[in-house]
């Protein structure tokens, strides 16, 4: 997913927080590209490209054909998808098809091409279709199809037998940004609704449940479930899920929280005003501001929590913040790395750099951001594959 603001505002400032971030950087770890999980998604055929790549760990009861028993099983979540046919790495006569989001199951760990199994359905006449549909437009027989209306993901998390909802085939709660298009510009589109989407383990939609209305802003851009380790070693949960969302043209960002049992009715989520926790979504203060419309929240060492963003959505810069809580109070910006692919020659854009803890391993942190251009059917036809995520790895010193 991809949100775009001003770029005459966002050079407003970015030199200033250039000059910032630069000066704060606490070389307390070092950062490389990760060429293995980068050529993971260098696919040829099926999904040859895409944006949003969240990714959550699927507990051992999830009832999918494409889990593999006794393997960490990891869930990604795509926004816009191509599905195509390369030869010899290009396209061929028959085109592509671009769908809004689609979803693959990783059976390991290791960013092999054998563990990862891309899913999409589709539609009647045998061409792709997107995995989720909002349902506000239906065929007559009463299925949701997409129209002019559609979903982009946001951040999404498992749930465990013991806190299903009334509906105990739920298996996922996915956040969803219904958009419209508007024009045929670059940025010809537009947020009309923010939904939590409440699935199977196939990923049928159960429910579709309106969030609270953020001013210029929504919710779902990151999830972080908070653990804690008790005096015998043991790792429990502390009952709390926080939610992230951005708003504004300066994306700032604020915070839900909620216990696990509720995290599928957002009448009962709680609000951080600065201070605390309130029930009013309007009382809410950003606790940091030129984030990205998706980002992470994640525990490191020393108990502090990294938040890991692209700067202003799409500046070529990915920044890290820490603070003592996942609530704040944010630090100065570290820049973690200059993504080289947007020059003075091209119309490429990166954007909504995020970590992925559940693929990390003790003292890393695998992190990602996408890759796209402002001319994009001439960039997609010249290098077919360009249009996919491009991975880093941390290493904490």
């Amino acid at each position: 997913m991809f949100k775009a603001v001003s770029l005459h505002a966002q050079n407003k400032q970015i030199n200033k927080i250039q000059r910032i971030s630069q000066a704060h950087n606490t070389a307390n770890y070092s950062i490389t590209p990760s060429i293995e999980w980068t050529q993971l998604f260098n696919k040829q055929t099926g999904w040859t490209g895409g944006d949003g790549i969240y990714s959550i760990s699927l507990p051992s009861d999830f009832k999918n054909n494409f889990i593999r028993k006794k393997s960490n099983n990891i869930l990604f979540l795509f926004s816009d998808s191509i599905i195509d046919t390369l030869i010899d790495g290009k396209q061929t006569d028959n085109g592509f098809t671009m769908i809004h989001n689609a979803v693959a199951i990783l059976n390991s760990k290791n960013p092999k091409r054998d563990n990862i199994q891309f899913y999409w359905p589709q539609k009647n006449n045998k061409t792709p279709a997107s995995v989720f549909i909002p349902s506000d437009i239906k065929d007559r027989q009463g299925n949701p199809v997409e129209d002019s209306i559609y979903y982009w993901l946001g951040d999404g998390i498992a749930i465990k037998n013991k806190n299903k909802p009334l509906n105990k085939d739920t298996a996922l709660a996915i956040f969803a940004y219904k958009m419209t298009n508007v024009s045929n510009e670059a940025f010809g589109f537009k947020e009309i609704g923010n939904d939590l989407l409440l699935t199977d383990a196939n990923f049928s939609i159960l429910k579709q449940i309106p969030l609270p209305k953020v001013s210029e802003g929504s919710l779902g851009a990151g999830i972080y479930q908070e653990n804690v380790r008790h005096n015998k070693g043991k790792e429990e949960n502390d009952n709390y899920v926080y939610i992230y969302g951005v708003r504004g043209i300066h994306k700032g960002l604020i915070v839900a929280r909620s216990t696990i049992a509720d995290i599928t009715n957002p009448k009962n989520w709680k609000y951080f005003n600065g201070q605390t926790w309130v029930s009013d979504i309007n009382q809410s203060q950003e606790v940091t501001s030129h984030v990205s419309n998706e980002l992470s929240v994640t525990k490191i060492k020393e108990g502090k929590y990294a938040l890991i963003y692209q700067l202003d959505g799409i500046q070529p810069y990915i920044g890290l913040k820490l603070a003592p809580t996942p609530y704040g109070p944010f630090g100065s910006m570290d820049t973690l790395w200059h993504c080289t692919e947007p020059t003075d020659k091209n119309k490429i854009i990166v954007y909504n750099a995020k970590a992925h803890p559940s693929l990390s391993s003790k003292g890393k942190l695998l992190i990602s951001y996408n890759v796209n251009s402002l001319d994009f059917l001439n960039q997609l036809h010249s290098e077919p594959t360009f249009y996919r995520p491009r991975f880093l790895m941390i290493t904490w010193k």
